[in-house]
This record gives structure tokens, sequence and C-alpha cells, in this order.
């Protein structure tokens, strides 16, 4: 009995030894082989060693110097600009201007108000926005405490992209 497991043993690890031939193995790399009628037959397998790049020597960077050019102005049409109301509202503590741009009916353009009291002086610019038949600024809006008691002297200047004008300056009472 021995004999015949050692016997099937052996019948088996020869097969299975010989099955390695028909199996692909997984992990083999390809032999390379070139193939070139001009060679002889001793070059045919040979490897050519490999060669790294050259190292380039980056150029430095520089920036193109930027092309001053004067804009050329823009032509704008003159409009009238009216102050309607400058009020102080000491309840709400605030000066309230409310201004008209006139004979103009466009959203966009820019209502820049400047106020002069003495030396003090302040500046603030809102949005214009159109409505029937005029383009009305945003109601102007400066705090009571941020300006000296006395009389100012207020003026408002418009510019959209059409247009632009200024206001006849309006005095107000600043308590």
């Amino acid at each position: 009995m021995r004999w015949r497991v050692s016997a099937t043993a052996l019948i088996i690890s020869l097969s299975l030894s010989g099955c390695s031939a028909f199996v692909p193995s997984w992990n083999a790399q390809p032999t390379p082989i070139e193939i070139d009628n001009e060679t002889e037959p001793q070059d045919v397998n040979e490897v050519e060693p490999e060669t790294e790049p050259e190292p380039v020597d980056p150029e430095p960077e520089t920036e193109p110097e930027p092309v001053e050019t004067e804009p050329e102005p823009v032509e704008r049409s003159e409009v009238n600009v009216d102050v309607v109301s400058a009020m102080v509202y000491q309840d709400e503590g605030q000066l309230e201007v409310i201004v008209q741009v006139l004979d103009v009916v466009e959203d966009g353009g820019e209502c820049s108000l400047k106020l002069l009291a003495g030396d003090f002086s302040t500046e603030q610019a809102v949005m214009a926005n159109r409505s029937s038949n005029y383009t009305q600024c945003a109601p102007i809006d400066i705090p009571l405490s941020s300006l000296p008691g006395g009389t100012a002297v207020v003026s408002v200047e418009y510019i959209s992209d059409s247009y632009k004008g200024e206001s006849e300056p309006v005095s107000v009472v600043i308590p």
C-alpha cells in the first residue's frame, strides 16, 4: 500500500510539473525581440542603454511691461440735475437729500453728493434709478451725528455712460 501511495504521489507531481509548461505565468515579462534584417544575428537581442535627457536651463519668466494708453475721453451729454429736497430729520437723526436728473430716463448712473460746512467736507455716492419721465437718485441719507452743526452747502453730481451734470448748490441748516 505504501508503494501505491508513493507511485500515485509521484505520478501526480510529475503531471503537475508538466502543466507549468502549458499554463501562462501571470508575472512573466516578455523578452524583447527586435527584428532587423540589416543587422548581424549577434546584435538582435541587445538592449540599447537608456539615455536621460539633458537638463534644460529654465529661462527666467519676465512679465511684459504694460503698455499705458490714455483712455479716450467719453463724450457725455450735459443734463440738468435738480436737488428736490435737502431736509434734516432730527427724529430720525439724518439729513436726507433727494435728487432728480431731468430729461433722462435710465438705470445705472451714479449720484455723488458733496457737503461742505466750513472746514468740514464729506462725499457720498448712491445709484440712480429710472422713474416715469426722469432719473432719480436714491435718497442720500447722512447721519446727523457725523455732521457739524451750522449751515452746510450740498451739491450733487450725476454721471452715467452717456450723461453728466451737476446741481446748483443748496444750503441746509444742520442743528
